[in-house]
């Protein structure tokens, strides 16, 4: 799979890609209608089904990149996806079909997640610590907070105003970033792709700049978050 190949959804949203969208779904039409005389009883997929399937997809698996199209219908056409209870193809085996081929992509993304083995989990002390050295490293690590905690109300109280607005924006930015997610997609959608979508929005809006923003346009003010 190739990491630098654009999803649908990353085609859609920007104007700048509308002409390479437009090019892969010709190119998709066309390996679909070359693709369904694989299928018993394909015949039955007009011009008009065919477009229609290509974009239904790209609408249902915005996560899909046009290879991972081109590959389930080379896993379609091997009756990787088939049932011996499914004999002739339709538009809602078809699209059963790719739901499946999504199933396989989300316990792909699953099994790259690296969790760490019995012995990595195991941290072996480079040497004993005895009941005072535990309570000397707490007292610090306390003492540490608390004068973190003292800079920052210090800094703060000096404008109070303006952390105000920082706290409401900053909850502003976490409802933004997930109303997007639930604007690109369904609400039955996998909680990978979920979290997908919410990664793009935090990706291209920048917490920092958009609290900065946010507060500008709100309040009318410029503010500078360090």
């Amino acid at each position: 799979m190739n990491p630098e190949l654009k999803n649908f959804r990353a085609l859609s949203t920007d104007k700048d890609n509308v002409e390479e969208l437009r090019r892969y779904r010709i190119l998709m039409i066309a390996k679909l209608a070359d693709s369904i005389k694989y299928f018993k009883g394909g015949n039955i997929f007009d011009e008009a089904m065919i477009v229609d399937f290509v974009d239904s997809v790209s609408i249902e698996f915005p996560n899909w990149k046009p290879e991972d199209f081109f590959l389930f219908l080379e896993k379609a056409k091997r009756a990787e996806f088939k049932t011996e209870f499914e004999h002739s193809i339709s538009f809602d085996l078809l699209f059963t079909w790719a739901r499946k081929y999504d199933g396989q992509l989300l316990d792909a993304i699953e099994s790259q997640r690296i969790y760490p083995s019995e012995n990595e989990s195991k941290q072996i002390p480079d040497r004993i610590y005895t009941e005072s050295d535990v309570q000397e490293e707490l007292r610090r690590f306390y003492d540490k907070i608390e004068g973190k905690k003292k800079k920052v109300v210090q800094t703060r109280s000096k404008e109070p105003e303006l952390w105000q607005h920082v706290r409401l924006a900053q909850q502003k930015y976490r409802e933004a970033r997930i109303e997007y997610a639930q604007t690109v997609e369904s609400p039955d959608a996998h909680p990978f792709r979920k979290l997908a979508a919410e990664q793009e929005f935090v990706a291209d809006n920048p917490e920092k700049f958009w609290i900065e923003n946010y507060i500008e346009e709100t309040f009318g003010y410029k503010a500078v978050i360090k």
